[in-house]
């Protein structure tokens, strides 16, 4: 407490709760937690159907729904991570219109360097694994926002 949080300038500041707004007003969070709620729900709905339609011995319906689990808990969360991912491009890109993209490489960069956080995946990787599209990405985008902002719109 009291010590400046590692040089983020205002405007680097001012363009990150343009992004954080953006989730707001996407009720980011509700969707979130309504994506996992009913993958839950399906893997209870396959996993009651298997168990009463199925008459083995119960070690094999217990592997059975590991399986079922593992397989439908990785497929839901590539689609939730994809989905997160693509909420974050909307609300760099909402930052971007609103505020200055610079701004917001700016800050990307330094919160990455500051927190290790890697600043190229591969796709696949990054769908895998995190909710955040790549740094590398995410700027490549910016800048493309930049581009379209000075160059189509005005």
């Amino acid at each position: 407490m009291g010590q400046k949080d590692d040089h983020y300038e205002k405007d680097e500041l001012d363009n990150v709760l343009l992004h954080e707004i953006n989730h707001v007003l996407d009720q980011a969070t509700l969707k979130k937690k309504l994506m996992r709620t009913i993958s839950i729900l399906l893997f209870n709905f396959l996993k009651v159907i298997h168990l009463y339609n199925v008459n083995r011995d119960w070690i094999a319906n217990s592997l059975f729904c590991y399986s079922l689990f593992i397989t439908v808990y990785y497929l839901l969360n590539l689609i939730e991570h994809f989905i997160l991912q693509k909420k974050e491009l909307e609300s760099d890109s909402y930052s971007a219109i609103h505020g200055n993209s610079q701004d917001m490489i700016n800050w990307l960069l330094k919160y990455s360097l500051k927190k290790n956080i890697p600043l190229f995946h591969t796709y696949i990787f990054n769908l895998t694994y995190y909710q955040h599209p790549s740094v590398e990405n995410r700027i490549h985008r910016l800048k493309y926002e930049e581009f379209f902002d000075k160059n189509i719109l005005h």
